[in-house]
């Protein structure tokens, strides 16, 4: 039994030894890469087609970027140890945030245009505006801006108009479509819209006033998640600052919405299930607004919300069917919302519509698979075969902009690796889930990912195709946590060195990106 624990042990810090090992080799890499930028600086490549000035001077440009981004990440290094992780979020969330929300063109992030004309709509609504689809033209201008691109031209216009006050306003109707079906998911930038057109911005400023309270609401989610639980902070921060989470955040798109309140939901379930033997009031009423919000704002999430059933009645303890009966009112709730705020859509895809989709063809609907259920498992099966990949580097953040503009996919595998690698830390260990536990987030994670493939299947698939077209990465956004959850084991390393290095390799590949999107988009 002895020499059983000692084999144990040592297969234990065999596993610690590879995960440091793995995490060495990362730093190692982006160290290389920035020094293979410094001798960039020190011996510039001269093209003898163009100025030796001009030249020299994007390189200083460059440089003034990456020491300035260095700099900060040194700092963080210096000062981690004296902020608690849930403010170093703060910092580093809103500080990288803020960097996206001025590279990524307005506009070019996907469905932006929507979200967008969406907002203007829900504020007249809220102003009570007589005429509500009426609002200024200056809101639109959209020249310079190439849709779903993220190009130079964009900063260009920027550059010379800025953000200024207008005094003269023409009138014109918002453009379609619009999409304010859970109204909810969009006062956070509607919010940042109403500030700029009282104070009567142009364009620029209306815009990245929504966007960055969009922003704002997103870092404070995840910092009330990071800041709710006592174990698995770490696993919350790298989730939060991945480059898809940040890009959806720092944009109008409702994902923002989503993503943060889904992850406060699981911080919650996780503080009340594992971490909070004292029953209090508040962490039942913040569990229960976020799975109410949660289950309208996208129906394919609902899985998610009914963990309620796992976390209440423990919570209750002896009393387990008040928490039984607590959590059966949250799902009636959430269905009667689902059925007020999503009722066009769900007929929609029940129903045989007239109208031909964006191919000219009819959709997929639930008719072909209770007669076709074969062959709509075939599609399923070939599709999720083909596409499986694509879903999670896009999901990690692959393709940014309007899928228009990837980044390396080394940039992806390092991410992974370091969100992966996130679960193992904890200064101690007090809980893991049961396998029964687990067996219910594996199931909860299949039914979303089958949802959200059927959601695209019926919505906008054409009945001609053996693929799932539409479903991308960012959906499942809402599942990492769950994801890491799953993984979490009895196995951990408290060592204050991995903690720091994982965090300084999440800074160094933002850094990375915002560098690679900046020079693909400039072109220098």
């Amino acid at each position: 039994m002895k020499n059983m624990n000692l084999n144990t042990l040592k297969n234990k810090y065999y596993l610690i030894y590879l995960f440091q090992f793995i995490i060495l080799v990362c730093l190692i890499i982006i160290c290389l890469y920035f020094f293979k930028i410094a001798i960039s600086y020190i011996s510039p490549e001269i093209n003898t087609n163009k100025e030796t000035a001009n030249n020299f001077l994007i390189y200083y440009k460059y440089f003034i970027f990456d020491c300035v981004f260095i700099l900060i990440i040194l700092i963080i290094f210096f000062i981690m140890k004296n902020i608690s992780i849930e403010y170093l979020y703060l910092l580093t969330g809103l500080g990288i945030g803020l960097f996206y929300l001025l590279i990524m063109t307005p506009l070019s992030i996907p469905d932006e245009p929507h979200h967008y004309h969406s907002t203007h709509l829900l504020v007249n609504n809220l102003l009570l505006q007589e005429n509500k689809y009426i609002s200024k033209s200056i809101y639109f201008d959209y020249s310079n801006l190439p849709g779903h691109y993220n190009a130079s031209s964009e900063y260009i216009r920027f550059a010379n108009e800025g953000i200024h006050r207008v005094n003269n306003f023409i009138d014109v109707n918002i453009p379609k479509p619009y999409n304010i079906d859970f109204f909810i998911c969009y006062l956070p930038q509607a919010f940042g819209v109403f500030i700029g057109r009282l104070l009567n911005l142009n364009f620029f400023g209306v815009f990245y006033l929504g966007r960055l309270t969009n922003l704002l609401f997103y870092i404070f989610c995840v910092f009330l998640a990071i800041k709710s639980v006592n174990e698995f902070k770490l696993p919350f921060f790298i989730t939060g600052l991945l480059p898809m989470t940040l890009h959806q955040a720092a944009s109008f798109s409702y994902d923002a919405f989503i993503n943060g309140i889904s992850i406060v939901f699981i911080s919650y379930f996780i503080r009340i299930l594992y971490e909070t033997k004292k029953l209090q009031i508040k962490n039942i009423i913040i569990l229960s607004i976020t799975g109410i919000l949660l289950a309208p704002a996208k129906i394919i999430y609902f899985p998610i919300v009914l963990l309620v059933f796992l976390a209440l009645p423990e919570y209750f303890g002896l009393k387990k069917s008040k928490g039984y009966i607590l959590a059966t009112g949250m799902i009636i709730i959430g269905i009667a919302m689902i059925t007020l705020f999503n009722y066009n859509k769900l007929s929609v895809m029940t129903s045989q519509p007239e109208e031909l989709n964006w191919e000219g063809q009819h959709n997929y609907k639930v008719s072909f698979i209770l007669e076709h259920p074969l062959q709509t498992i075939k599609i399923f099966f070939n599709t999720f075969n083909s596409q499986v990949i694509y879903y999670f580097q896009s999901m990690i953040g692959r393709f940014l902009s309007g899928l228009t503009l990837a980044i390396p996919e080394w940039y992806v595998l390092t991410f992974s690796l370091i969100l992966f690698s996130s679960v193992f830390y904890n200064k101690k260990r007090t809980w893991t889930p049961k396998y029964l536990h687990k067996g219910l987030f594996l199931l909860i994670i299949i039914s979303v990912i089958l949802l959200i493939i059927l959601s695209m299947f019926l919505g906008w698939t054409s009945d001609i195709r053996e693929i799932i077209l539409g479903v991308q990465g960012r959906y499942f956004i809402p599942l990492i946590p769950l994801g890491l959850l799953f993984l979490r084991t009895r196995w951990y390393y408290n060592n204050n060195f991995y903690y720091l290095v994982i965090i300084c390799c999440m800074l160094g590949m933002q850094f990375l990106t915002i560098r690679y999107i900046l020079n693909t988009t400039i072109g220098f």
